[in-house]
């Protein structure tokens, strides 16, 4: 037996000697317009085996891999992709030399919204709109919010002039129709789903995914209007910069954003780190001279890192953690103590969060599993009301304090499986999600929030390549919602299914369906909704209220085309979500001379339309983006949202808007950006307190003009310096006409978030 060991292992050696022998190599450079790019990733597979390299800090690689047939897999953020068929000999060096061709347009950028996996987005079954740091820059967007009005079928709103909340509407739909990931995690709790979009810094964003359309089958609860990924910055090379804006609202109000980012990555790639930080400060701003906000003043700091190690090319862990910090206030007398105001509205909140992930790789490389955790913990000390009308002693119960902890945990397999001529990638998982809010309040009379949910998901998904030019996917998820708050248990079974057909090498057609939820609970929306102007109700849930959910479809015809500097994009896209059972609320009367309202299902709502884009770059210089939306969003049958206001159509929702990008570089270190942004007239609820009764408005149409330039200074023996300037809502469409006084109603404000606004800006990169 022991002779055998020795033999077994003898050949066990010869055959692995054999093997190694019968390698071969592929080496060369990674360049575009002549210069070598850094972070490259290398990727060469066939049926059995998949191996890939990075690019060192001269653009060089070097692959070494069994003899054979391999498909080459070159790929870099902001380049079109390198695709290739070689034949690797045993014993030999291949020089294979790679020129990339910058991705003006974002072509061929590679995703993980669409099925949870990266994939080419013109090679997704459904369709993924992305937003980059060219957008982000050209915008001159802080923050996040400001970044995601430049897709088709998004506008983002004001929606409070004592607050400043802020919300993102997908194809018509109220922001709790939309989830929220950051890098594909839902740890945006109910508490930041209102003041969080402000919150996340633009600096900390590499793009910003979205896919219009019901996807609750992968991404669970309020995944109805659709889904919002911020993919944040990964560490790829070593680099930092540092800079500041300081804005002037309407000539008045200073706005001081400064900004610091970095990454340190290791020689061999398989470490690195990425850090942000990102401090504002910005005074208040009255329109209309009745010394109460229009703007709030705002205090805010936001830090945060992400690092990776790779322990092999199998095994890959990364962690992110992210701090804010936050004072905001509105109403007026800013300078005095909330409860001293006639109304008031401050918020101060603390918000800690992080998440790890680990992936691993099975030696052929066709199964990955993924494990995650998440959490964050969210505290906000806050004021809602003011003396008005009150003593203060009744004005001083208003201070509250909201705290907020959500954690989730989850884990995904994916296979690669090959067959017949086309090939099957399925992915399973399973997830968990704890939230809790917790509100002590003053004076107990007032609304407190206090609740306690749990969703556990289990999901898989088929994404199937038929043919060539026939792709299918479909998925099924199953999400089981207990709360304190609720009378049983909720199970929900959402699917979801997708076509794509590649009509020619061009034109690409897509068609989803996709069905979406809600579940019942309170949200913090439900908080501040009943406390605009400081009075005091209840909320309460009706005993037989129940989830609300959705019927989703679209259908899209996709036009891209590239040869040689010239791009163009070309796409249309028809939607159409029918809402069951939505939640509304409803005046039930008094309870301890407190007004009360019930949260209750009453009938449902459709929105359909067109969204339509255009991109096109002739060539280095010139960039142009365009995006419209014509919709209709109307109640199935007339509403009465406020006393005396009967309505059919969703407030709030244009029925035309979009948004235009120009970027001209008369050189390469000189770029001049046009940013426009039009909303459409709508209909919106105008609440009587400054006026005599409550009234239904139509607003007129507003056009938010940008212009803004940037200049990069190049010394050889200093830093690169950026300067830029610009004007924001140039032409000074602002809303005309918001009321005066204590007794305003806050949340009549619409159009841009701006008045005209001037800025400069210098950053330092290192």
């Amino acid at each position: 037996m022991k002779y055998m060991k020795t033999y077994l292992v003898a050949i066990a050696m010869f055959i692995g000697a054999i093997g190694f022998a019968q390698n071969g190599t592929i080496t060369g450079k990674v360049t575009s317009s002549d210069l070598p790019l850094e972070a490259v990733s290398i990727q060469l597979e066939n049926k059995t085996i998949k191996k890939w390299t990075t690019t060192d800090r001269n653009g060089q690689y070097t692959l070494s891999l069994p003899a054979g047939e391999y498909r080459l897999k070159v790929q870099s953020l902001g380049y079109i992709p390198h695709n290739d068929k070689i034949t690797i000999v045993a014993d030999q060096t291949i020089q294979l030399p790679i020129n990339l061709k910058e991705d003006v347009l974002g072509i061929d950028e590679v995703v993980i919204t669409a099925t949870k996996t990266k994939e080419n987005r013109k090679e997704a079954p459904v369709l993924v709109s992305v937003t980059g740091t060219k957008e982000l820059a050209t915008a001159k967007a802080h923050t996040l919010v400001e970044g995601l009005v430049f897709q088709p079928g998004l506008r983002t709103e004001v929606n409070c002039q004592n607050c400043g909340t802020t919300q993102v509407r997908i194809n018509g739909l109220d922001g709790p129709y939309s989830q929220i990931l950051i890098d594909g995690r839902p740890i945006f709790g109910s508490l930041n789903g209102v003041y969080g979009l402000d919150q996340i810094p633009a600096n900390m964003i590499e793009r910003i995914e979205v896919i219009r359309g019901g996807g609750s089958a992968l991404f669970g609860s309020n995944a109805i209007a659709g889904t919002i990924n911020v993919i944040t910055k990964n560490p790829i090379k070593n680099e930092a910069q540092a800079g500041v804006v300081s804005s002037l609202i309407a000539g008045k109000a200073a706005d001081v954003v400064s900004s610091l980012n970095g990454s340190l990555i290791s020689d061999n790639y398989t470490r690195g780190i990425s850090f942000h930080a990102l401090h504002r400060a910005r005074q208040s701003y009255d329109a209309n001279g009745d010394d109460f906000t229009e703007i709030t003043r705002l205090r805010n700091l936001n830090v945060g890192a992400k690092l990776f190690n790779d322990f092999t090319d199998r095994h890959k862990l990364t962690g992110e953690v992210n701090m804010s910090n936050e004072n905001r206030r509105g109403g007026n007398k800013l300078d005095e103590p909330e409860h001293l105001a006639d109304i008031a509205e401050s918020i101060r909140t603390q918000m800690v969060g992080g998440t790890a992930n680990y992936e691993y790789f099975s030696p052929a490389y066709n199964h990955k599993f993924t494990a995650y955790a998440s959490g964050e913990r969210t505290r906000a000390d806050n004021y809602y009301g003011g003396l008005e009308g009150n003593d203060i002693e009744a004005s001083t119960g208003n201070y509250g304090l909201t705290k907020e902890h959500i954690w989730a945990f989850g884990g995904q397999h994916t296979a690669y499986v090959p067959i017949a001529k086309g090939n099957l990638q399925w992915t399973s998982g399973v997830e968990y999600q704890h939230d809790k809010i917790s509100e002590k309040r003053v004076n107990p009379l007032i609304l407190a929030v206090n609740q306690k949910s749990n969703i556990f998901g289990a999901f898989t998904q088929a994404d199937w390549r038929i043919s060539p030019k026939v792709k299918v996917l479909g998925g099924l998820r199953l999400d089981n919602v207990t709360s304190d708050i609720l009378k049983s248990s909720i199970t929900v079974l959402n699917p979801r299914a997708s076509v794509l057909y590649n009509i020619d090498e061009n034109f690409i057609a897509r068609a989803s369906y996709g069905r979406g939820f809600r579940a019942p609970f309170f949200y913090s929306e439900d908080v501040h909704s009943e406390l605009p102007s400081g009075e005091v109700r209840r909320v309460k849930l009706s005993d037989d209220l129940k989830k609300e959910t959705s019927d989703s479809f679209t259908a899209s015809f996709e036009y891209n085309h590239t040869h040689e500097a010239h791009q163009f994009v070309a796409m249309i896209e028809g939607f159409y979500t029918a809402l069951h059972d939505r939640f509304d609320y409803r005046d039930i009367g008094e309870e301890n001379g407190l007004k009360v309202k019930e949260k209750f299902n009453t009938d449902g709502a459709i929105v359909k339309g067109l969204n339509i884009e255009l991109k096109y770059s002739p060539n280095k210089q010139f960039i142009f983006q365009l995006a419209t939306t014509i919709q209709s969003a109307k109640y199935n049958s007339t509403q009465n949202p406020e006393d005396n206001i009967f309505t059919d159509e969703l407030l709030k929702t244009p029925n035309v808007y979009g948004n235009l990008l120009a970027t001209y570089k008369p050189r390469p270190n000189w770029d001049i950006n046009l940013v426009t942004v039009y909303t459409g007239s709508m209909k919106v609820a105008h609440l009587a307190g400054y006026i005599a009764e409550n009234r239904l408005e139509t607003t007129k149409g507003l056009v938010d003009i940008g212009l803004n330039t940037s200049y990069q200074i190049n010394a050889s023996n200093f830093f690169p310096l950026e300067v830029s300037c610009g004007v924001k809502n140039l032409f000074n469409q602002y809303q005309n006409d918001f009321d005066k006084g204590a007794k305003r109603d806050a949340d009549y404000i619409y159009g841009p978030a701006l008045p005209r606004t001037v800025f400069v800006g210098l950053k330092v990169k290192m």
